[in-house]
């Protein structure tokens, strides 16, 4: 109907309930994407937290810690074979030591019932010890291991990485298999690096003499 002043009737206002029902399709799609991303970015933080637990602490092996590893062995063999050398001199300077370590600074022999004597590194030593890619090494002799040298990264986050010369091994896979290191890779012969031990007890045991 026109009213009699000849003004068209004005449309009547939607009901309320109306205009929440325009706007909930978009509040919906708003929410379901707020969940999306979180789920998403949930997720991503899981695997890698996973993935890094996995690599340092878990049964996986760090291929990465491996592949330095090789490239410092590579970079210079000699300085390795030099230091394993040096390592069998010291055997035979301290013998009956359950165990010899010797690092850039000091050479440490420790005895059957566990006492340790150390002496300073001579010069020699210590610029044999500094032809090795990295000063972090740790070269040392266990009586329970003859014939084995390792150098172990002492100052990397756990588990341990080695390099383990055994010139005598035509067999390291067992060794490392009985030792309980997840990985072995060959390098020259008589070398082989050595993966991780993950469980703590039995790296203590392996790495004590």
């Amino acid at each position: 109907m026109v009213p009699s002043d000849g003004r068209p009737a004005a449309r009547p206002p939607l009901p309320s309930g109306g205009r929440r029902r325009a706007r909930r399709p978009v509040a919906v799609r708003v929410a379901l994407v707020a969940v999306l991303v979180v789920v998403a970015l949930a997720t991503a933080v899981a695997y890698l937290a996973f993935d890094a637990l996995e690599a340092n602490l878990g049964s996986g092996v760090d291929e990465r810690r491996l592949d330095a590893l090789e490239t410092g062995f590579e970079h210079d063999p000699a300085a390795f074979e030099r230091a394993a050398a040096r390592m069998q001199e010291l055997v035979a300077e301290h013998p009956g030591a359950a165990e010899i370590a010797w690092t850039l600074a000091l050479v440490c022999a420790r005895s059957s019932t566990g006492d340790d004597v150390c002496e300073d590194a001579g010069a020699a030593d210590r610029a044999l010890f500094a032809r090795l890619p990295r000063n972090a090494y740790l070269v040392e002799h266990q009586a329970k291991d003859p014939g084995r040298t390792f150098f172990r990264f002492f100052l990397e986050d756990p588990p341990t990485y080695t390099v383990m010369y055994a010139p005598g091994d035509a067999d390291p896979q067992r060794f490392a298999d009985d030792r309980g290191f997840r990985a072995h890779r060959a390098l020259e012969p008589g070398w082989t690096l050595l993966g991780p031990v993950p469980d703590d007890q039995r790296e203590t045991e392996q790495r004590s003499g």
